[in-house]
């Protein structure tokens, strides 16, 4: 399982790129941009996308130094797709940002960087555009997703956490530098590096900006965590820290700016440039990347891979890092990202395909403030930074200490591995685990949720606590028993017993890329309500009851008995089966009808649900008291204003079509949907083969890492040799759609 990392499809695909086209009617447009910077104030414009005319659209300038310092025309934008028209979005994005490039010659440093990092740490999905005003070409931009609810939701489980900007709050101050334009003192001041700055909330209100906030007390709750990391006794911060704050996300992100020498950012600035997020579920603080314009520059190619961290206004470096624990999961987050990351042969892979993409239109560009050589040249750079940066990390003492190896984890039942997992069975971890200077300690960290805390607890190779023969370097441990549809995650901690204590990870991205598996939930015999009809993509077609735009779910009591929901649950998310709970006294008529508003605004009352569907695809689950599965859909790409609904009425496949809200579904003939949940996989358990029965589509096989280990297109007898695969457990995707299989051999 691995967290948030989803492909850049639609909107921020990297596979080719796309043209922007702004029209202004007003002949003073560029004077209105101007002159509405400050008070960040949009003014009406239309716009061209994909083949799409999207009018009523809100545009204005954006960005801090990229704006102040520029005297080109090549400004940066944001564009609001609702500024008007309430719901207009772009494949469900609704905030667009065309940055502008600003002292990059290579028009790709974001892009390549976020590329790059997103595989270990929370960061913005961006490609290139084309931009056209008014006809005129305005060059290539690197389109970059907005770090708002959207993008929160895509990584964690709950977007109503805290959601802080670290930067000087609009109108604070004047001049370059600062978020309204102040600097707010100087690079490293820790004025917003989560230094304590007492019990004043107006002196944090003065550095930090809040984005979003689903508490009633964020400031506070931020107060809380400068206290705790910097007043806590390094003694007590191995075990205090964690509780406030999410130190391995932390690390991952610490390390990734350092690694790639991003000097916009917490390790560079200590005060701006980067995103604060408490996780509603959780409460644990953690960071992630903002800006990324100034990474790989030669000029940081020596940035030592303890940056900044003697200097006691960056706290996250000076006092995290202190911590022996945290140092050695720090390098070993470090090691990953060097060994996956500066690969040569694919960053220069990478490099080279986005200039296939962009070289004609940088070279065409007459805006942009730099040169056709500059470009040439900044490629260069890139490739050079790459070697470079990863001679100078591998030779530094700590980096290249070798570490422990850990392999062949895996998980048993009643002694057959990765064998279905029923409630109250016993499962068995096993690794092997070797290190030439002997072992301190193995650990496994297991935990429920996709943002379920970790529990941690010794394995053994002594013969003892599930392990079969002692000193072989198998190591195991039994995990507690679960109940019905809960999903478990674990990973494996080898420490070694050298003087620093090495660490090493399985999988090697822990703790967002880690093994899972699920204890079966059973699924109903009869279907007595089934999900009968929904739209994902609602611009105004059905209002709710508060004549307000939302998504909905139809249900259906295919019975001729009244039915009491209440206590049943409905869900998005297989990691969260009770995301949604059914009101009590919610009764379903005899062949009848109810709708839930997918609006994420229990607030409108007890029919609205707690989540939102995906216009991109996603699923939806109907379970009843004892999760229980009564229906079950998931879903691809839907239409905007169009329904998906089961033909016949109740029982039949979805198809997509004009809605029949909340009456019966039967009626003209519709087109039948094929990218949802209709395939078939047998046997599975499989060993030699496969036979996949559905729409006619690429059959592509991930393992647990997320890796995609096979891919193949359906022959005409469905038959898929898998003879070569190792067993385990692997999900099978079927265009949008999704499985689980097992191969035992």
């Amino acid at each position: 399982m691995k967290a948030g990392d989803l492909p850049s499809e639609g909107f921020y695909s990297e596979s080719k790129m796309e043209e922007i086209r702004l029209y202004f009617g007003q002949t003073n447009y560029w004077n209105l941009l101007t002159q509405n910077y400050n008070s960040k104030t949009d003014i009406l414009s239309k716009m061209t996308y994909g083949g799409q005319t999207y009018d009523s659209i809100g545009v204005r300038f954006k960005g801090q130094t990229s704006y102040f310092m520029n005297t080109s025309q090549k400004k940066s934008f944001n564009i609001s797709m609702d500024y008007i028209k309430d719901g207009q979005e772009i494949d469900g994005y609704k905030s667009l940002n065309l940055n502008n490039s600003w002292t990059d010659p290579s028009f790709m440093r974001e892009v390549v960087y976020y590329n790059l990092i997103r595989n270990h740490t929370p960061a913005a999905k961006a490609n290139f555009v084309r931009l056209f005003i008014n006809d005129i070409d305005w060059g290539v931009y690197q389109n970059v997703e907005q770090l708002n609810k959207d993008f929160l939701q895509e990584w964690y489980t709950d977007n109503d956490g805290v959601n802080i900007r670290a930067d000087v709050p609009d109108g604070s101050s004047s001049g370059p530098g600062g978020g309204g334009g102040g600097m707010g003192g100087m690079w490293g001041d820790g004025t917003a590096a989560l230094n304590y700055l007492g019990t004043d909330t107006a002196k944090y209100q003065k550095y930090y900006t809040l984005k979003s906030s689903g508490v009633s007390d964020p400031w506070q709750q931020l107060i809380k965590a400068c206290d705790i990391l910097q007043n806590t006794p390094s003694t007590n911060l191995e075990s205090i820290a964690p509780q406030y704050f999410d130190i391995d996300k932390i690390l991952w992100h610490l390390a990734s700016e350092i690694a790639f020498s991003d000097d916009d950012s917490y390790v560079f600035k200590g005060k701006m440039d980067y995103y604060l997020y408490q996780d509603a579920a959780t409460g644990r603080w953690a960071t992630y990347d903002y800006d990324a314009n100034s990474t790989m520059e030669t000029a940081h190619v020596s940035w030592s891979p303890f940056y900044n961290e003697t200097k006691t206004n960056y706290p996250l470096l000076n006092k995290i890092l202190a911590v022996p624990a945290f140092r050695q999961r720090y390098l070993a987050h470090l090691r990953t990202i060097i060994s996956e990351l500066f690969d040569e042969t694919k960053v220069n892979a990478l490099i080279d395909t986005y200039d296939a993409q962009i070289k004609v239109a940088v070279f065409a560009d007459i805006k942009k403030p730099t040169s056709n050589n500059a470009y040439t040249n900044e490629l260069k750079t890139l490739k050079n930074f790459i070697k470079d940066r990863k001679v100078f990390l591998l030779n530094n003492t700590e980096v290249k200490t070798v570490s422990p190896e850990i392999s062949d984890v895996a998980y048993n039942v009643d002694g057959i591995q990765w064998a279905k997992i029923n409630p109250q069975d016993d499962v068995l971890i096993t690794a092997k685990v070797h290190f030439s200077g002997g072992l301190h300690q193995v650990n496994i960290h297991f935990g429920t949720g996709f943002s379920g805390l970790y529990q941690s607890m010794a394995m053994y190779d002594d013969g003892t606590n599930g392990d079969v023969l002692a000193s072989d370097g198998l190591y195991s441990a039994i995990l507690p028993t679960y109940g019905a549809g809960t999903l478990v995650k674990y990973y494996v901690e080898a420490i070694g017993n050298d003087v620093a204590k090495t660490r090493a990870y399985f999988p090697k991205g822990a703790e967002h890329d880690v093994m899972i598996y699920d204890i079966e939930a059973d699924v109903a015999s009869a279907r007595t309500v089934v999900i009968n009809e929904f739209m994902a993509s609602n611009t105004g077609i059905i209002k709710d009851e508060n004549d307000e735009t939302e998504d909905w779910i139809e249900f259906y009591n295919t019975t001729s008995d009244d039915i009491n929901m209440s206590g049943y649950n409905l869900t998005d998310n297989v990691d969260n089966l009770t995301k949604f709970t059914f009101a009590e006294n919610t009764i379903l008529k005899a062949n009848s009808y109810l709708i839930i508003w997918a609006d994420e605004d229990q607030t409108q009352g007890s029919n609205h649900a707690n989540f939102k569907l995906s216009a991109s695809g996603e699923s939806i689950i109907l379970l009843d008291q004892n999760l229980v599965i009564l229906d079950e859909v998931t879903f691809g790409q839907q239409t905007t204003n169009k329904s998906s609904a089961r033909k016949p009425n109740g029982t039949g496949n979805f198809v997509i079509g004009d809605h029949t809200f909340n009456v019966n579904n039967d009626g003209p003939t519709q087109t039948l949907d094929t990218g949802y949940d209709s395939f078939t996989v047998h046997p599975n358990p499989a060993s030699n083969y496969i036979v996949v029965n559905g729409p006619i589509a690429p059959i592509e096989l991930y393992n647990l890492q997320s890796k995609l280990v096979m891919i193949a297109t359906q022959p005409k007898t469905n038959t898929i040799d898998i003879s070569n695969l190792p067993n385990g457990m692997y999900i099978i995707k079927c265009g949008p759609a999704t499985k689980k299989l097992i191969i035992m051999k």
